[in-house]
């Protein structure tokens, strides 16, 4: 049995035309199947209405699937539209748009699937980073990146990672005198509980916290020492020299636990559990003395007891009751210790040894000219920071020369640009979560720093063939912080430099006049085939 079609409340259908307006900048946020893909097809469909260029419009998604689905879509109800009469045609463009189309409108929709379908390259809807991969690929010099580097997939990526993983153990199998050496020591007994492997390969995945924390503290055992300052501990703080003093400077000394056994002894049943307690301290050595012992202040997950000793026992001797309450005090402060220690201790085990990875990691895509997800996001969003570094908020700034101040061109894809760079901001930010409703503030048009000015243009020229388009159909998404001022190629030495200016101008679009007819035709990259 067929189910009836589903019908949309009227207030719903009115909120997803609103929606699907690209008039409006919006942030929509429901349920599975509630419609969303369905709004941002008909926000394509929409701009193609309006006579807008194909190749201008970029749709940006997290996963293949989302990607190919949205286009599948798209095209399906263009030429779907293509066979419709006018009477049936003009409804559906009036559930798309509200309003009722006239002759020029309805024949315009006829031509729009012939018009996707001869777009050079098609409509962009793509994963971000498919998108990432297209612009880099374009500014590999600017964004310092191998001119014909390969992405690295999930699955490669996370083969390399334990090929990588492998050596690095095996170097401090050997080298067990080396800071390697002692980390992977430590972490191997750390982990005893669960698998190591597992350990590591947790905490490789977080490498881009881990290479900013290491990178800012100024190396590994930098960050170490930070580490240890966040716990209060000092660089010479071990853990045993905290067994030591438990015993040692006990205010309740090994000779007199046997007259301690007798006085709990007397006492109800829980006395007579910490008179159990003692006595087998006594009878054992080493670290399970020390463990009895704080089997007598702790409770089993060592968190301090409400009572070491009963009312009716403490009335009875007020001198034991007090001078375990002071002894309870002096070994939890203890016990603190020595667990900021093994946290310590075991986190510096792990950023040791993950570190280690981290950079054979990092050394292997640079040798070998790769780049993975995280570096996609990371280098794309460098290249957009660069080429887009705010100023002050007039929008003016002196560019120095002959013509004196001038205002930046092109302003609105200067817009768009900067809708990306915090798009990729709050990936970048956010992953592998979700990305978060904002609204956006009031842009200012700011220009430029001289030395980012040649890359924006060619951003601002380039991007139209590309994605930029109508960047902000991504939502209402605003940049949460001020973009950080533009990085220096200091990597880059002069013979490099030079090299990319020949790469520029090689590849900058020019145009030709025919001798035939004298129209001009447009040559270049962005465009691989004369238009006459």
């Amino acid at each position: 049995m067929v189910s009836p079609a589903r019908q949309i409340p009227d207030a719903a259908s009115a909120r997803q035309i609103a929606a699907a307006d690209p008039e409006r900048s919006v942030f929509v946020s429901a349920n599975a199947g509630s419609g969303k893909t369905h709004v941002l097809v008909q926000r394509v469909i929409n701009l193609l209405l309006r006579g807008e260029d194909p190749s201008k419009i970029l749709c940006v998604t997290f996963t293949k699937a989302a990607a190919a689905n949205m286009a599948t879509r798209v095209f399906d109800t263009l030429a779907e539209w293509t066979a419709l009469d006018d009477a049936a045609l003009d409804a559906r463009i009036k559930l798309a748009t509200g309003k009722l189309p006239d002759a020029a409108q309805r024949a315009r929709a006829r031509r729009l699937f012939a018009n996707a379908l001869e777009t050079p390259g098609g409509l962009k809807v793509q994963t971000i980073h498919a998108f990432c991969t297209r612009l880099l690929h374009q500014f590999p010099f600017e964004a310092d990146v191998a001119a014909r580097f390969e992405v690295l997939d999930e699955a490669t990526t996370a083969q390399l990672l334990n090929q990588l993983t492998l050596e690095v153990l095996l170097k401090g199998a050997t080298e067990t005198h080396s800071a390697l050496g002692k980390g992977l020591d430590t972490a191997i007994t750390a982990a005893a509980d669960v698998t190591f492997k597992e350990v590591i390969a947790e905490t490789i995945a977080k490498r881009d916290l881990i290479t900013k924390w290491t990178a800012r503290a100024g190396g590994v055992q930098q960050a170490i020492d930070e580490m240890s300052r966040t716990f209060n501990l000092g660089p010479d703080d071990s853990i045993a020299a905290v067994e030591a003093k438990y015993l040692s400077e006990s205010r309740i000394t090994q000779a007199e636990w046997p007259a301690l056994i007798e006085v709990f002894s007397k006492g109800s049943k829980a006395d007579k559990e910490q008179a159990a307690s003692l006595t087998a301290g006594l009878r054992a050595s080493g670290r399970q003395r020390i463990e009895h012992y704080l089997d007598l202040f702790c409770t089993d997950v060592r968190k301090p007891r409400a009572s070491i000793i009963t009312k009716n026992l403490a009335n009875a001797h007020p001198q034991w009751a007090s001078r375990l309450d002071a002894e309870k005090n002096r070994v939890c402060s203890l016990l603190a210790q020595e667990l900021a220690l093994r946290a310590r201790d075991r986190s510096a085990a792990l950023i040791t040894v993950a570190a280690a990875v981290i950079e054979r990691y990092r050394e292997e895509k640079e040798r070998r000219g790769l780049l993975d997800y995280e570096d996609l996001i990371d280098k794309t969003l460098e290249l957009l920071r660069d080429a887009l570094e705010p100023l002050h908020v007039g929008g003016r700034r002196p560019l120095g020369g002959a013509g004196g101040d001038r205002r930046l061109e092109r302003l609105p894809e200067v817009e768009q640009l900067r809708h990306l760079a915090g798009v990729l901001r709050q990936v970048a930010d956010d992953r592998p979560g979700e990305l978060r409703p904002i609204r956006p503030p009031h842009l200012g048009a700011a220009a430029l720093a001289p030395r980012h000015e040649p890359l924006q243009r060619q951003l601002v020229d380039r991007l139209p063939h590309e994605a930029a388009g109508h960047a902000e159909e991504l939502g209402q998404l605003a940049l949460r912080r001020q973009l950080a001022p533009g990085r220096e190629l200091a990597r880059h030495d002069h013979r490099l430099e030079a090299r990319g200016d020949r790469f520029r101008e090689a590849h900058r679009p020019r145009a030709e006049r025919s001798p035939v007819d004298g129209r001009s035709r447009i040559l270049g990259p962005a465009h691989p085939q004369a238009v006459w």
